[in-house]
């Protein structure tokens, strides 16, 4: 199993879908910054396979003031057969999230990938993905898909989730999760599965959040809710721990270090 596509699908897995409208105070602030360790797990053998930054930054996309938010991961230096670097980004509308332009490119040795995603609305209102697949020697697909429904971009997709109002979901309520990865459409959804408190490196222990998002089955999950994400049940919605199981072992994310957050961590419980 490659570990590009380990690294791909937890990045992948942190999913979720809102209505793009106009957005009550936004969760995160430029600046932000989130450290994520990822680990792989197979029988009693756990190895840390890569590191991940979720990064927010003020910029320029096609004469406008766009958000790029941005998720960089890379295996750590333990993986000498390995040189693996992913990058997926978006360029969003500040307000809505909105996504113009994504980006989610993979180096591994010397294998490169790079899909490129432009989004347009027609004149009757409907919405046009222009992916662009390219490889080393150049384009090598194009095509553009039209649809009534908005399929959103992983990273996109991530920040919305992290934008939900959690106190108008029902505990099991499932939540619709049209996504676009590569050249795919996917009509998913995530379920809200109630609350927890979560303990993750050095004894720290959060409340959270816990959602279950919904896979078809591929290369290296199972069909279903093979996955558990928790966020931090305060202002922030931080993505603290992310589990699933793969058809080969397992693999797991954990926060490891947040700066810029724009609210304090209330979630965290201090110890007595």
């Amino acid at each position: 199993m490659k570990i590009s596509k380990i690294v791909s699908a937890l990045v992948l897995s942190v999913l979720s879908y809102n209505t793009i409208n106009a957005q009550q105070e936004q969760c995160f602030a430029v600046g932000e910054n989130i450290r994520m360790t990822i680990g792989y797990t197979l029988g009693f053998i756990e190895l840390k396979a890569a590191q991940a930054n979720i990064t927010a930054e003020k910029t320029i996309y096609d004469g406008k003031d766009v958000m790029k938010l941005e998720i960089g991961s890379k295996t750590i230096k333990a993986f000498k057969a390995f040189k693996v670097r992913d990058t997926l980004r978006a360029f969003v509308e500040p307000e809505t999230l909105y996504p113009y332009f994504t980006q989610v490119q993979s180096h591994e040795d010397d294998y490169f990938s790079s899909y490129q995603t432009t989004y347009i609305k027609d004149q009757n209102a409907k919405n046009q993905l222009h992916i662009q697949k390219f490889k080393r020697n150049g384009l090598s697909k194009d095509t553009t898909i039209t649809s009534e429904k908005l399929y959103l971009d992983v990273v996109s997709i991530l920040y919305q989730l992290r934008n939900t109002d959690f106190s108008k979901i029902k505990i099991n309520q499932k939540t619709p999760m049209p996504s676009v990865f590569h050249l795919e459409l996917y009509d998913l959804y995530w379920r809200y599965a109630g609350k927890e408190k979560i303990t993750i490196k050095k004894g720290e222990t959060y409340n959270c959040i816990k959602v279950c998002p919904c896979f078809v089955e591929g290369n290296l999950f199972d069909k279903g809710e093979v996955m558990t994400i928790w966020l931090t049940d305060d202002e922030n919605r931080i993505p603290i721990l992310v589990e699933s199981k793969l058809k080969i072992g397992s693999i797991r994310a954990v926060m490891e270090n947040v700066k810029g957050n724009k609210y304090p961590l209330t979630s965290k419980i201090e110890k007595k």
